[in-house]
């Protein structure tokens, strides 16, 4: 059998890549760089890799090596400073960009890049606050915030919000658990927690606070329908980010008369059960952002009826975010003759 060349195993290797084959992508990109070091593409590719798991420490030394071999490619540039800045080695990337040919300089990714790197304030925020919001200290089935501490996987808009808000004499109902519970243990007067995974189940049930009733339920619905039918009006806030059918779960929950305020996530994909909602005239507010371990802008929706909401939300905040800038509020008085 005739041995592949180098180009067609590396071929090989851009197939697997775009069909999500990424341990396949890398065994192939292996084998091109034993025959052909010098193999910039190769080299990037497994770079690329590295990136898209998290791992931009090992993904570095694979970006360096494709633009000592080709340094007018300038996907290269671009992700070598994309590595460093999400690594926060802001110096690394402005030495890297200033080693780079005017002719690359003219690419606008790269010039973007360059003028975000010449503001280090604007730079530090944005560091801070994706270190906030968990982006670089949580991985899958572990996610963390900036101090380390558990939190959930819904959008960081959402979060900002409802850190503003009160609600300690409330109880929380939980369709699917996780760092999710402990997190809002902290928050609420007690957490009931539904979960239909056991490996998540056993390994929550060693961590949980004395307010939360974890809850093995092999499904969601039929544990509401079995212990919850009388009990579901005594749940002030419920959070539905279940992986089971969630327009079954919602009808249930409007058939069953209740008014109180539903989190909702991933309300950009379900808009047949939040429609379910909205046909009782439920009000939706829309928390758009991002989330720790996705690379795509997605949806928390607080959902509730307007009566129920406006007895819930009021403008006393009870604190403002982190990393929110707070200001003398005599600015803002309408007796104030400044201007």
């Amino acid at each position: 059998m005739m041995e592949l060349s180098v180009q067609q195993v590396f071929e090989q290797g851009v197939a697997a890549y775009n069909e999500c084959k990424f341990q396949k992508a890398e065994r192939l990109y292996h084998r091109v760089l034993e025959k052909h070091p010098a193999h910039s593409a190769a080299n990037h590719n497994l770079g690329a890799i590295a990136a898209s798991c998290g791992r931009y420490e090992d993904a570095l030394p694979f970006f360096k090596n494709a633009i000592a071999i080709n340094n007018k490619q300038e996907q290269y540039w671009i992700s070598l400073l994309e590595a460093l800045i999400k690594l926060g080695k802001i110096c690394d990337a402005r030495i890297a960009i200033s080693q780079a040919q005017p002719a690359i300089l003219k690419n606008d990714r790269i010039r973007s890049l360059s003028l975000l790197l010449n503001q280090p304030n604007k730079l530090d925020f944005f560091y801070k606050y994706l270190n906030e919001i968990g982006v670089f200290s949580s991985i899958e089935g572990e996610l963390l915030n900036g101090d380390l501490e558990p939190m959930p996987l819904l959008t960081s808009s959402f979060l900002n919000w409802f850190e503003t808000q009160k609600w300690n004499s409330l109880n929380l109902l939980e369709l699917g658990a996780g760092g999710s519970t402990l997190y809002f243990a902290k928050f609420f007067k007690s957490v009931t927690s539904l979960e239909t995974n056991k490996k998540w189940f056993d390994e929550l049930l060693s961590k949980i606070p004395s307010n939360v009733n974890l809850v093995r339920a092999s499904n969601i619905l039929d544990t509401l329908q079995e212990n919850y039918t009388s009990d579901i009006h005594s749940f002030d806030v419920i959070l539905i980010d279940a992986s089971e059918n969630r327009a079954k779960l919602t009808r249930w929950l409007v058939n069953r008369g209740y008014k109180g305020i539903i989190f909702f996530d991933n309300a950009e994909w379900y808009r047949k059960s939040v429609g379910i909602f909205l046909e009782e005239d439920f009000l939706e507010i829309p928390f758009f952002g991002l989330k720790p371990i996705e690379d795509w802008v997605s949806c928390t929706s607080v959902l509730a009826d307007p009566s129920t909401l406006s007895s819930f939300i009021n403008g006393d905040w009870v604190l403002l975010p982190k990393l929110s800038w707070e200001l003398d509020n005599t600015w803002d008085d309408e007796n104030d003759q400044s201007g």
